[in-house]
């Protein structure tokens, strides 16, 4: 999300992300680090967000579109589970559409975009971008790209249970791995056959992240 934000800001800057850094005094490195998905510190991430005009938590999350505004018609889209940011969680949360915050609120021109939902986090393996108790909004899409931040469902065979994680998804010639943005977490990787016998499935990516803390 963050690399994808930077390269739009720079576009409408009319700037590449080369020439940001250097202005902003960032080693030649930095650039190449943030593409491969490296999340900056939270005072590099301020000195960029500064340089933009924009807040971190914009330049963290999936560019948005417009929010709603005073009047204008919004689609509710129910949050519809509990999932693990961390260790894998089994869907705990039970859908109450009496409960306000089972809900959530997105634009009419998004919901235009394709099926959505939302899913509430669970632990702090996606920190910074993501912390405990926030809500993602998730899109369902046809088929997802390295480097995106994705909501997987994970079967154990044990129990029979499908179980959720908010991860980074990397490719691999052999499957595919997914990762914490949070060092003291290691990657949980998945061969080709693990994907075709359904044990791990892709099931949406996150577009954006409501912060609830």
């Amino acid at each position: 999300m963050f690399y994808h934000n930077l390269q739009e800001l720079c576009r409408r800057k009319q700037i590449t992300i080369t020439y940001m850094a250097k202005e902003l005094g960032f080693s030649t490195g930095m650039p190449t680090a943030w593409k491969k998905g490296t999340i900056p510190k939270s005072d590099t991430l301020k000195k960029i967000a500064d340089y933009f005009k924009v807040s971190t938590d914009e330049l963290l999350n999936d560019l948005p579109d417009p929010k709603l505004t005073p009047g204008e018609p919004g689609v509710k889209i129910p949050v519809l589970a509990n999932v693990g940011a961390g260790i894998p969680e089994s869907t705990i949360y039970t859908f109450d559409q009496s409960d306000p915050d089972s809900w959530e609120e997105i634009t009419d021109r998004m919901a235009h975009n394709g099926q959505h939902f939302a899913l509430r986090i669970h632990g702090d393996s996606m920190e910074p971008l993501v912390r405990h108790g926030d809500v993602v909004i998730v899109r369902i899409m046809d088929h997802y790209e390295d480097g995106d931040y994705v909501i997987a469902l994970v079967h154990n065979a044990e129990n029979g249970l499908a179980e959720g994680l908010c991860k980074r998804l990397k490719y691999k010639s052999d499957g595919i791995q997914l990762l914490s943005l949070n060092p003291d977490y290691p990657p949980k990787i998945f061969t080709n056959e693990d994907l075709r016998s359904g044990k791990v499935k892709i099931v949406g990516k996150c577009i954006e992240r409501r912060g609830k803390m």
